[in-house]
């Protein structure tokens, strides 16, 4: 029974809890963790971090892309540049 609510919980923890952002052809995914938080890819030192329906990308030198929710689990940045973020 143990074994059984451990296996349940784990998996609970990997499911809806990837936020993947494109940038043309190339994506990036973040892994929510249970603290509400987000770790980035390997080799990439930007932050992402969710405050209400606004996700919000920072990269280590200052600058930041705000992403707007536009349906149910697609995300698009605030300005013309053809980048989305999906949920």
């Amino acid at each position: 029974m143990i074994a059984a609510l451990t296996a349940k919980w784990a998996i609970d923890q990997v499911i809806d809890n990837v936020v993947t952002i494109h940038f043309g052809n190339r994506a990036m995914q973040f892994v929510k963790l249970p603290d509400g938080s987000f770790v980035s890819p390997p080799g990439i030192s930007a932050t992402l971090t969710k405050s209400g329906s606004t996700y919000t990308l920072s990269e280590r030198f200052g600058s930041k892309m705000v992403f707007s929710k536009v349906s149910d689990k697609k995300y698009r940045k605030r300005d013309r540049v053809k980048s989305h973020l999906d949920i």
